[in-house]
């Protein structure tokens, strides 16, 4: 071969070879777009920067640290409005509160004219507005747009200038403006009703919502003119109203269409927040919903609420009946006299609509105790739960422990199912999905009978359901179901406590925050004991009772534990 076509041959296969990967490192050579508002936005929420590296922060004068915790969210919140830890204030970086100047708030100034300590009504500037240098100059070296050294806590950033204006861009953008179904004079909610709710249960919710709303209207007819030509002192709070429209949005057929169903609604009518709601079977659609649209979702009345680390818009009262499979754990292997003793454990629930998530979680807190061995019965259909039905299952299984993960019309036959059946010491029965215990359950296996019980007892008189009875009765509202219309009146009335102290800042993540401080100081808790939250908690009441029919009276229920908290 001449020495021609010998380089020929040498040129072609290394050009066989390198070709391609000069392609490739062509292709990776391209710039990638960075949109500055959605990078920015990452920065703030999760501590990355776009290069998919942590923050970078000199701390205490001259440490330099580095990791996502130092995201701007866990001091400054998702809504940018700020918060306060043990006597440190953490003012608020939304754009409005940037660069916008600081002045005195007009009520201040009043009350000093009012008292002789001012002579002028004229506003106090505090701190001047930022700008994009100024701004800068905060992040990367603490100090203010006046001048001032901002506190220790606060980290020195170590930004470069593309990763400075990605801030600031989200910065400028959070909570600009009210969130969606606000408008200059309504803010629009709804309440969420779903496929298979009882329409005794879909009237005593609604009822309660809309009469609460229509008191809301009543009790502030001026409100409206006051917002347009109110006192100058006053304006930070009459300026800030808005009246309430409340939206029904209920869901039909499948449970895989309920989300395309709730996007019709959302497209068609954009809403603030939705207020109480219930549901049968799992709330996994509404709730996966909300998270998508960073809606907030408060108060649902379901017994199947989502339980997850990634919540943030869904507040729920407890974790339903996974809650009470938790706790029964806690009883059955810690508290119950004879703990320690051998016992087999009998579970029957429904297979459909995800209802099987209490066995699950039981079976799942059971396995590690050897003590109990655990059996478990699905059923499809309420129909085959007649009395041969049991005495069948009982004498097959033969459990000394049975848990019924049932709701009162599934418990029909029980009576005579269980009346000849020997060897049962303990029957388990939900207090979320039992509703009427005393027309459910039969007198003469009563003495067997124990209920995990995640409400108020009602020798407790709770507060809400006390406070729930002369609102109703003054308003000509009948109670067949006074625990779901305690809980709703809660829902409504925490909500408007919440916005009443939001003033004009209408974003959704402000809410949540808000409710998060605000629900422990609430006089009323709906049909619970207590209920509170806290910065990242989710289910506001986080026990139960285990109680127990009466000997004495018929119709009272009487604890066989103390609070439990799993």
């Amino acid at each position: 071969m001449s020495q021609f076509r010998k380089l020929c041959a040498i040129v072609l296969m290394a050009s066989q070879v390198t070709v391609p990967g000069l392609l490739f490192s062509f292709a990776q050579a391209e710039p990638v777009t960075v949109d500055p508002v959605e990078a920015g936005k990452r920065m703030y929420r999760e501590g990355i920067l776009p290069s998919g590296q942590p923050l970078r922060a000199i701390v205490q004068g001259d440490i330099e640290v580095n990791g996502s915790q130092l995201n701007c969210m866990s001091c400054h919140r998702r809504s940018g409005f700020g918060s306060s830890e043990s006597g440190t204030l953490v003012p608020p970086v939304t754009g409005k509160a940037l660069w916008r100047g600081q002045e005195m708030r007009r009520q201040q100034q009043f009350t000093k004219i009012m008292t002789g300590r001012a002579q002028s009504a004229n506003s106090q500037l505090m701190r001047p507005a930022y700008n994009d240098e100024t701004l800068a100059q905060a992040i990367r070296g603490g100090v203010t747009s006046s001048g001032r050294t901002l506190d220790p806590l606060m980290p020195r950033y170590i930004f470069s200038e593309p990763e400075i204006e990605y801030l600031t861009a989200y910065l400028k953008s959070l909570s600009e403006k009210p969130s969606p179904g606000v408008t200059d004079t309504i803010i629009n909610f709804a309440t969420v009703i779903t496929e298979g709710v009882e329409p005794g249960k879909q009237k005593a919710m609604v009822d309660v919502l809309e009469r609460f709303f229509n008191d809301r209207s009543a009790q502030s007819r001026g409100e409206t003119a006051r917002a347009q030509r109110g006192p100058w002192h006053r304006d930070w709070i009459d300026g800030a109203y808005r009246a309430w429209v409340l939206h029904v949005w209920k869901l039909s057929g499948p449970r895989e269409t309920w989300r395309e169903q709730l996007d019709s609604f959302y497209r068609s009518q954009p809403v603030f927040a939705l207020i109480g709601g219930i549901g049968t079977g799992n709330w996994q659609p509404i709730h996966n919903f909300c998270e998508a649209n960073e809606l907030a979702c408060l108060f649902p009345a379901t017994d199947y609420p989502v339980v997850s680390e990634t919540n943030y818009y869904n507040l729920y009262f407890n974790k339903g009946v996974t809650l009470e499979a938790n706790a029964l754990t806690t009883y059955l292997t810690n508290i119950k006299p004879g703990a320690k003793e051998p016992v087999k454990l009998l579970q029957v629930f429904h297979s459909d609509q995800g209802r099987s998530v209490p066995a699950q979680a039981l079976n799942k807190a059971l396995q590690t105790h050897g003590t109990i061995s655990i059996s478990q019965q699905a059923i499809e259909d309420t129909g085959t739960l007649t009395a041969a039905y049991w005495q069948t299952l009982i004498k097959q299984e033969q459990p000394s422990i049975l848990v019924l993960w049932l709701d009162d019309k599934d418990l029909h036959s029980i009576g005579a199912g269980l009346n000849t059946a020997n060897g049962i010491e303990e029957i388990f029965i939900s207090g979320s999905l039992i509703e009427q215990p005393f027309k459910s359950i039969p007198k003469d296996i009563r003495d067997k009978v124990f209920i995990v019980h995640p409400y108020a007892l009602p020798e407790a008189n709770a507060r809400g359901i006390m406070r729930t009875k002369p609102w109703l009765r003054s308003r000509e509202i009948e109670s067949p179901y006074l625990r779901l219309q305690a809980n709703t009146l809660f829902s409504a009335t925490m909500t408007g406590m919440v916005i009443r102290r939001m003033l004009d800042n209408y974003s959704r993540n402000y809410l949540i925050e808000k409710m998060e401080h605000m629900v422990e100081n609430a006089q009323a808790t709906g049909a619970f004991p207590r209920l509170s939250l806290g910065p990242g908690q989710r289910f506001a009441s986080k026990g139960v009772y285990i109680g127990r029919f009466s000997s004495e009276a018929e119709d009272k229920i009487i604890p066989a534990s103390k609070w439990i908290t799993p």
